[in-house]
């Protein structure tokens, strides 16, 4: 939604939404990134990145639910890049992809809130269940002028019904949205608009486990914008 806002708000003419991005990143210095936020590393250790470069831009840092993570991890680890072979339960144990990797991502960007000037946080459910408003507040976080036409039609564009026939389209083959193994629904990256979908995936034992970790270590879950992403959805 925000790369098909873009593009109508500089003109760039593009046959798929994600060949906007360097553009961006390059004409308009607007870059998408996970900012270390890969399977590379065994959990994560606050800092452990270079920030001068997020001082003096407006930063946008969008939070999702930890079950969701989890869930969407775990289908793309094992369906969509086929790079692990391993249970939901021992996936959510993993130290480089389980729940403490989350919980330790989350707690550096706790730490990092407090030294950037520009940094502001939405959360991924918002996004679903309030579509247009909150893509309206993240345009003018980025300091571009919101209209309304252009916001309507990006929400269009990034309806889940919308985004599954996009995947499967000629335009999107290739890209991060499209199905890995069209004979297998699990690789596909948009499967589901149920904001609970992960309660098929993981057990009550699974479940548990998750909790008492961020019971245990998540530094944000009194925080009042961060404290929704631990909470269970179901």
């Amino acid at each position: 939604m925000v790369n098909d806002y873009l593009r109508r708000c500089f003109g760039i003419d593009v046959p798929q939404v994600f060949a906007v991005e360097r553009k961006l990143r390059l004409r308009h210095r607007i870059v998408w990134t996970h900012m270390g936020g890969n399977f590379r590393r065994p959990y994560f250790g606050v800092m452990n990145f270079d920030t001068l470069m997020l001082k003096n831009v407006p930063y946008i840092f969008f939070k999702r639910n930890f079950y969701a993570i989890l869930n969407s991890a775990y289908h793309h680890r094992v369906y969509r890049r086929r790079v692990m072979d391993v249970t939901p339960s021992e996936f959510i144990r993993h130290p480089h992809c389980g729940i403490v990797h989350i919980v330790s991502y989350y707690n550096m960007w706790l730490h990092l809130r407090g030294r950037l000037t520009t940094f502001k946080s939405f959360a991924y459910e918002d996004l679903k269940q309030d579509p247009a408003g909150t893509l309206r507040r993240v345009i003018e976080a980025f300091g571009l002028p919101p209209r309304e036409e252009w916001i309507e039609a990006a929400v269009r564009e990034g309806s889940v019904e919308n985004m599954k026939k996009l995947a499967v389209s000629p335009d999107y083959a290739g890209t991060v949205l499209a199905p890995t193994d069209l004979n297998d629904e699990r690789s596909a990256k948009v499967r589901s608009g149920r904001r609970a979908s992960y309660t098929d995936l993981f057990s009550r034992e699974d479940l548990e486990y998750i909790g008492r970790v961020i019971d245990m270590l998540y530094l944000g879950k009194d925080d009042p914008d961060f404290s929704a992403c631990c909470r269970r959805i179901d």
